[in-house]
């Protein structure tokens, strides 16, 4: 990636704003990793349910 260093450390310092999770701290980055896969899933059963009643599609 091409980011200024000072841009990382602003994002890094605004995901701990806005979450509380430190990404500097192992539980931190642990939970923030955990609420992502989440994230990843939720959107994936949520494309599956919408795909599931587009009419003319089937399951499987």
């Amino acid at each position: 990636m091409s980011l200024h260093r000072h841009t990382v450390g602003y994002r890094l310092a605004r995901v701990h704003e806005v979450s509380g999770l430190s990404p500097y701290e192992s539980t931190g980055r642990e939970r923030l990793s955990l609420g992502l896969k989440a994230e990843r899933i939720l959107d994936a059963e949520r494309r599956l349910g919408a795909r599931a009643l587009q009419p003319g599609l089937s399951r499987g």
